[in-house]
């Protein structure tokens, strides 16, 4: 093989091109160079594509790390959940930063709403408990009142008994939210328990309710006779709410 190469020589347009041909002797020397010069720049793509996954996974990693912090924060352990800081990277420090911020408001508004709910159903159950002994009082002596005042004065103990009850609950829910709520573990007689219920929500709603149950033996088991109160009367408060008035609930 040959390169070929023409050089214009000096003195116008009349004058001509110089064409010189030389053998080319180390042909293979080219080609040579030639892959190595794509080698190099293969060499040269894999190694940034390796230093830009590994990028990726360390900044993945850490997300991975951050997911599990806050997969652990739960509404009631909001006072030790900040995340910390130290040798962490430069540039999550002030995501991290705003993030412990959020969880300290947050911890503050859990607080204030605990207090605020368990003062309110402290403050407010005792003079409706009041209200509903007074009513009481008065429907004992039956013979100075009609029976349009005995009616209002059921229906005004009811909705206090209903108020009274919403409040407990309501702390309850608050002592839940703290881990203060108490269970307690004991034998009662299930039998007695279904009837205070029963009577209870007899007063408060116009449904006739059946308990379909062996009245003549008591039955007795362990556990919250309140908590379990509490359940029943809310399952008849519902049923109550969806069917007819005036129907009857088994």
């Amino acid at each position: 093989p040959n390169a070929v190469a023409a050089v214009k020589l000096p003195g116008g347009a009349q004058t001509g091109h110089l064409v010189y041909i030389r053998p080319i002797d180390n042909l293979s020397l080219i080609t040579a160079l030639n892959e190595i010069l794509l080698e190099y720049q293969l060499i040269t793509v894999l190694l940034i594509s390796c230093f830009i996954g590994w990028g990726i996974w360390l900044i993945l990693r850490q997300i991975r790390v951050f997911k599990k912090l806050v997969a652990k924060i739960s509404w009631n352990n909001l006072n030790n959940a900040e995340i910390s800081i130290i040798d962490q990277p430069i540039e999550f420090i002030p995501l991290l930063n705003e993030f412990n911020r959020m969880l300290k408001r947050m911890s503050q508004s859990s607080d204030n709403q605990r207090i605020f709910a368990a003062a309110l159903s402290h403050e407010f159950r005792t003079p409706a408990t009041v209200i509903s002994g007074f009513i009481q009082s008065v429907l004992n002596k039956p013979d100075s009142l009609n029976p349009e005042q005995i009616k209002a004065l059921e229906i005004a103990n009811s909705e206090t008994l209903r108020l009274t009850r919403l409040l407990s609950d309501l702390l309850d829910l608050s002592r839940a939210d703290n881990n203060q709520l108490q269970v307690k573990s004991q034998v009662f007689d299930l039998s007695t328990c279904i009837a205070e219920v029963t009577g209870h929500c007899q007063i408060l709603y116009d449904n006739k309710f059946l308990c379909q149950y062996d009245k003549s033996e008591s039955l007795f088991a362990t556990g919250d006779s309140d908590r379990l109160k509490q359940c029943l009367a809310n399952i008849i408060s519902n049923a109550s709410k969806y069917s007819p008035p005036g129907s009857l609930i088994t």
